[in-house]
């Protein structure tokens, strides 16, 4: 018998913090200190990259339809370069979006090199996300459209850690935790007798949080054979306390979904 396919989802954007600590966190966000915007206020930010889109969407109008979504994902490195830019042209053509993702990318890279006012990031630069909605006037005039919710981001994160793990940026941590969280798994995994002995198998998705002093809380599955579930509770009830999480230099709840294949053996 086995346990097979393994798969480990980590729920990065949930955050969990409340009340005073919540808004200590958000006066700690990262700020981008484009020209114009020396505060790097948000709704700056998003007047400036606004402008940078508007003239590529009115020089290639022929290929978009009336309205149009453009959704702008990045963040900022050491150099103040942008770094994974990522772009979405919302309900358009996938030729309109060959045609004008390379031209709305030099548009945003005159932007730099960008300063940012966050003294936690080191190696773990912020995300940040705006979201932008314009409609056609004429052909030469492309007119935004207000909505809420424009901008997230900004928040500096540092997962939790296992406790040999060694903290070197975003990417190294979660492979490290990956990698221990598997090795906990195989290491304490045991096929639960009674589906054992009727060849069942199965899946179920075992949550919990690790808590801003690193310790696991709020063990729980959703669904599946009982069995199975309470097999997936005593394996994450045997995980050691962390090295808690951090948001923007802050010790902050994470939470995770952790689904578990159980597989028997041909």
């Amino acid at each position: 018998m086995t346990l097979s396919n393994v798969f480990l989802i980590l729920g990065m954007g949930l955050f969990l913090s409340q009340g005073v600590h919540a808004q200590e966190m958000e006066n700690r966000a990262e700020r981008l200190l484009l020209s114009g915007c020396p505060q790097g206020e948000p709704d700056c930010v998003y007047q400036r990259l606004q402008t940078q889109i508007q003239p590529v969407l009115k020089a290639n109008a022929s290929l978009l339809k009336d309205s149009v979504g453009v959704i702008v994902r990045f963040r900022v490195d050491q150099a103040g370069q942008l770094d994974g830019l990522r772009l979405s042209l919302q309900r358009q053509t996938r030729k309109a979006w060959d045609a004008i993702n390379p031209i709305m990318e030099d548009s945003l890279n005159v932007l730099t090199p960008i300063a940012v006012s966050n003294p936690e990031r080191g190696p773990y630069p912020a995300w940040h996300n705006f979201s932008f909605e314009f409609a056609r006037v004429n052909d030469t005039v492309w007119k935004p459209i207000p909505s809420e919710d424009v901008y997230s981001g900004g928040v500096v994160e540092r997962p939790p850690l296992f406790p040999d793990c060694l903290r070197t940026d975003f990417e190294s941590d979660i492979s490290c935790f990956q990698q221990r969280m598997r090795a906990h798994i195989v290491q304490n995994f045991r096929y639960p007798k009674d589906a054992l002995g009727d060849g069942i198998q199965g899946r179920v998705v075992v949550r919990f949080t690790i808590d801003e002093k690193g310790r696991v809380q709020d063990l729980r599955c959703d669904s599946g054979y009982p069995a199975f579930q309470e097999e997936g509770i005593r394996i994450m009830s045997k995980l050691p306390r962390f090295q808690p999480g951090m948001r923007n230099g802050l010790a902050d709840a994470w939470e995770f979904a952790l689904p578990l294949m159980f597989r028997l053996s041909e």
